[in-house]
């Protein structure tokens, strides 16, 4: 692959470095939370226990809840346009900022 050195090129590069951040951050998500369902399916976590993974299920709870919250924080702080920095919203892969029009990805 050829490497493109122009304005739009390296838009398109840092479009794809925040893609590929995205979706390790959404993958690790889905991981965490098949992981939190497979012990609470295999009644590991029951309310007399109290226990998973060794720990208490506050504990577990809590540590869940905060690396939701930091996935959810490092997204909206990653996921913007590279050219005018607005947040892109609507979908997952866009071709196109919807705020100023740049070409993201060919």
């Amino acid at each position: 692959m050829k490497y493109d050195d122009s304005p739009k090129g390296v838009i398109r590069r840092s479009f794809a470095r925040r893609r590929r951040n995205r979706l390790v951050a959404t993958a690790f998500l889905l991981l965490l939370c098949a992981v939190a369902f497979s012990e609470i399916g295999q009644r590991r976590i029951t309310p007399m226990m109290g226990m998973a993974f060794g720990v208490s299920t506050e504990v577990v709870g809590s540590i869940i809840a905060v690396l939701i919250i930091g996935v959810g924080c490092v997204s909206l702080y990653n996921w913007r346009c590279p050219a005018c920095a607005r947040y892109l919203t609507g979908t997952f892969n866009p071709r196109h900022c919807p705020n100023c029009g740049i070409e993201l990805r060919t």
